[in-house]
């Protein structure tokens, strides 16, 4: 028991550096995003996050609760490599010094390769500072287990290892909504945790986008030499979201710069394209994607980010789970069947899990009329979103009324997005209601169905709502709807 806690101990340590990292990681974030929207504001554009929101940004409490989604994705992926590289060194190459510089090289080859776009200090961190203590602190640990072959000891891994590979083979988007519709939105506990994500995934999020998945963009034309010129650059800069500034205080997205007929498409400071105006305006869409990729220093931890969300999620479960089988289990058993009864006990869990949330995404539904009007809500979304899905009007079936009704958060959720594909006129006001609905993903998905249906009698009320909104994620798909129904950025606004 001891040697248990002595090694979750090390775990916690690794996960722990992670989380004072990522805190201040998404705290400069924040402070210069505040920045940007402030001069955004006096402006006179439309931000996002508004003004409930964006006081936010410069205290502790978001940056502490949105670094957290890198503790339990990076984190978790950087201590348990590390933790593994020790337990290796340690018990199956008995500290074999070859073996250690192999791990020293690699170690060293991972801090280049996630600054091969463009150096980041805080990035480095995570890669600089977690392995270095994990692979320390574990190495360091009194090894009172060496009567047990080290062999014996590495079969435990074997159900761990095929429960991550399986989650991250076959998980996708559609498996992640589906883990949302019937683990969290299904219960008191699930649903708050469903809330939390709502409210603070946006902070860190905003560190993992592309210049051209960013919202708002900040830029400045002052060294347009010819009026006409910059006329014609700002509006075709507005319809992408970059908003000119006329007075910059720090660094800006975009600066746009004319040398001798020639524009330059400049970033912090640097050059990153030349074009002309001809050139611009023929493609401003691919130029500007162009710009964006050039930009982009985080894509190497956005990748690593996106493989430590697949493969972390069944290390937390498993880890959990196998903590408290095991725990259990040492009441009634010896240590050594303890652990393999928890081990497979947590592998047949954890793939029963994927099955039971992946269920529903393959069945098809061949009467979405009949689906519909099923006892089950699970039969019930799986029709909405064969509809949505096919773009039929949802009002056109029977069924209708009643899922106005629905006390399914999930059916809302669904049932609000495929009222995106209704071209009845009675139907907007049933989704004008679905804006006031206290889950904010149901709340998310009435904005994104108004800005499908293309009826710009919702620009009025979509601004209203956006004007009191205390929700990042709501308001990010209230402007996406806005921008699809034609509404454009000004700075009379």
């Amino acid at each position: 028991m001891k040697k248990g806690l002595q090694r979750l101990a090390v775990l916690l340590l690794g996960l722990l550096l992670a989380q004072c990292i990522a805190t201040l990681h998404v705290y400069f974030s924040n402070v210069d995003l505040h920045r940007t929207l402030y001069m955004l504001k006096g402006a006179g554009y439309l931000i996002v996050p508004n003004q409930q929101i964006s006081p936010r940004l410069l205290g502790l409490n978001s940056a502490f609760w949105g670094g957290l989604f890198f503790t339990l994705s990076v984190g978790v992926l950087l201590t348990f490599l590390s933790w593994s590289a020790a337990w290796a060194w340690n018990r199956l190459f008995r500290e074999n010094r070859l073996f250690l510089c192999f791990c020293v090289l690699a170690w060293l080859i991972s801090l280049v390769l996630i600054n091969t776009q463009g150096f980041s200090l805080l990035i480095t961190l995570y890669f600089l500072f977690t392995p270095a203590a994990v692979f320390t602190a574990s190495a360091k640990l009194p090894d009172r287990g060496k009567r047990t072959p080290a062999s014996r000891e590495l079969l435990l891994l074997i159900p761990l290892l095929l429960l991550a590979i399986f989650w991250a083979c076959q998980a996708n988007t559609r498996f992640f909504l589906n883990l949302r519709d019937k683990l969290l939105l299904t219960n008191w506990l699930g649903t708050k945790v469903s809330e939390f994500y709502y409210e603070y995934a946006y902070y860190p999020a905003e560190i993992l986008k592309p210049l051209e998945q960013k919202l708002l963009k900040s830029c400045s034309l002052e060294s347009i030499q010819r009026k006409p010129f910059e006329q014609v650059i700002e509006k075709t800069l507005l319809s992408y979201d970059y908003l000119p500034l006329d007075d910059a205080r720090h660094a800006l997205d975009l600066v746009v710069r004319e040398e001798n007929g020639v524009l330059l498409f400049q970033h912090r400071g640097k050059t990153v394209l030349k074009t002309t105006l001809q050139e611009f305006l023929a493609g401003p869409g691919k130029l500007l994607g162009d710009f964006s990729h050039r930009t982009d220093t985080c894509s190497p931890f956005r990748r690593f980010t996106s493989l430590s969300l697949l493969v972390g999620l069944p290390l937390v479960f498993y880890t959990v789970c196998f903590g408290l089988c095991f725990f259990i289990f040492s009441f009634l058993l010896p240590a050594r069947i303890s652990a393999w009864m928890a081990s497979l006990l947590c592998l047949f869990l954890g793939i029963a899990l994927f099955f039971y949330v992946d269920r529903g995404a393959k069945e098809e539904l061949t009467d979405p009329a009949l689906a519909l009007s099923s006892e089950s809500w699970e039969t019930r979304v799986g029709a909405l979103k064969l509809i949505e899905q096919k773009r039929l009007d949802v009002a056109d079936f029977e069924a209708y009324p009643k899922l106005m009704g629905s006390h399914h958060a999930a059916e809302r959720y669904w049932f609000a997005r495929a009222l995106g594909s209704s071209k009845r006129p009675s139907t907007y006001r049933d989704l004008i209601t679905f804006l006031d609905d206290p889950n904010p993903g149901v709340v998310s998905m009435a904005f994104y169905a108004l800005g499908q249906r293309k009826d710009s009698r919702a620009i009025p009320e979509i601004l209203k709502h956006m004007e009191a909104s205390h929700d990042w994620y709501n308001l990010w798909y209230a402007y996406k709807a806005l921008r699809n129904l034609g509404w454009k950025q000004t700075k009379s606004r």
